[in-house]
């Protein structure tokens, strides 16, 4: 197994260098290469669609402070390992999804909420889809929010909640819904 040194962007928080710097590492020297283009991939991606979008920070009464932070996932498939990360940028708040299961990354998404023409949206991106999948927001509260595309396939509809015991997303389109039901990270 080879083992490379990357540095990632000092904006990502500490708990997601680390995420990414190990799932990185661990890989077999043919993954790395795809992982590469995949990534150099996305970043193309991401660059072409925040280029061409007028964004700005979500206004006071969209707050996601709540989100904000490491989350892992408890009730997961045996053997894998699902972890979102959220922080607030200067001009929105992003969110890295990322499940592992043994040592390789088998999943991982993008998501931004953002302000896009005075409305709020979830805009999220995965290598699985060639452009980035916007969700307006269609609801919202103090601790949680809806966001909405009919026309995509699955899902339509993304639900995150905060509850007691940590954060409930509930991802649904049809007669599917699947919950996904996140803890806190401590650092």
């Amino acid at each position: 197994m080879v083992s490379m040194k990357r540095t990632w962007p000092t904006s990502f928080s500490k708990s997601l260098r680390a995420s990414l710097s190990y799932s990185y590492n661990t890989r077999s020297s043919s993954l790395h290469i795809l992982a590469s283009k995949t990534m150099k991939f996305l970043a193309i991606l991401f660059l072409a669609t925040v280029s061409t979008m007028t964004h700005a920070q979500p206004s006071q009464n969209h707050n996601f402070t709540w989100l904000l932070g490491d989350w892992q996932r408890t009730n997961n498939q045996a053997g894998k390992i699902t972890t979102e990360t959220w922080e607030l940028s200067k001009q929105e708040y992003l969110g890295l999804g990322v499940t592992i299961e043994g040592q390789d990354t088998v999943f991982f998404e993008n998501m931004t909420l953002t302000k896009i023409e005075n409305e709020i949206f979830l805009v999220v991106s995965t290598p699985q889809h060639q452009v980035a999948v916007h969700f307006k927001i269609t609801a919202h509260s103090k601790c949680s929010f809806v966001a909405e595309n009919p026309d995509n396939d699955f899902p339509k509809k993304i639900i995150y909640k905060k509850t007691d015991q940590g954060l409930l997303a509930t991802v649904s389109g049809g007669d599917q819904k699947i919950d996904f039901v996140f803890e806190r990270i401590e650092d």
